[in-house]
């Protein structure tokens, strides 16, 4: 937890801006500008560290951030639930897809063959984007690759259910030529030090 606040302190002192999804998507499309040290925060988990723990430190530093959950997750044990997220999402945060059951999407196709595989895919993607959208009331255009990896389907697949964007576990930057179904993000494991952390 002290890491994180220090982290986020970071961020808040050394005039960091959060951004949403949607301005991020506006940016990659050509249509808007961000701020100077604009930045979006990610959380590809649906565990209630997540709203108990990270929520209120943002909230408290003037920070959103992105949560994007499998939603197969929901309500379990030791998950966030749909009324959690809808508090969270009326803060502003966003809330994504990171499909139903978070398995990975890309890769070689499996023995089942070519036509269950694109079954199972497009089930996690409209599926989780169906459960989002009717429980939060509000569409999902936004998609985190399990695993951070994808594959020409799987984005087509994102593209015929009207996703906007999605995520990888690349490391990088992102210029605003960067390919909206590839973007990058720069993980932060627990362990990094403030000094890691900075220079990220």
């Amino acid at each position: 937890i002290q890491a994180f606040e220090e982290q986020v302190h970071y961020l808040r002192e050394n005039g960091y801006t959060s951004v949403s999804l949607d301005r991020l998507a506006a940016f990659l499309n050509l249509d808007e500008q961000l701020p100077p040290k604009a930045c979006v925060i990610t959380f590809d988990s649906a565990e209630r560290w997540v709203f108990e723990i990270a929520y209120p430190i943002l909230k408290r530093n003037g920070f959103t951030a992105a949560v994007f959950v499998p939603t197969g997750q929901i309500g379990k044990a030791k998950r966030m639930t749909w009324k959690e997220l809808a508090a969270m999402a009326a803060d502003g945060f966003d809330v994504g897809s990171a499909g139903v059951t978070a398995r990975h999407l890309a890769g070689s196709t499996p023995k089942t063959g070519a036509e269950e595989y694109i079954r199972n895919v497009e089930e996690e993607i409209g599926q989780s984007q169906k459960a989002i959208s009717e429980n939060l009331k509000g569409a999902c255009r936004y998609f985190a690759y399990p695993g951070g990896e994808t594959n020409d389907l799987v984005i087509a697949l994102l593209k015929k259910y009207g996703y906007q964007a999605a995520f990888t576990l690349q490391g990088g930057a992102n210029p605003f030529f960067v390919h909206n179904f590839k973007v990058r993000r720069t993980v932060i494991a627990g362990q990094d030090d403030a000094a890691r952390f900075r220079q990220h």
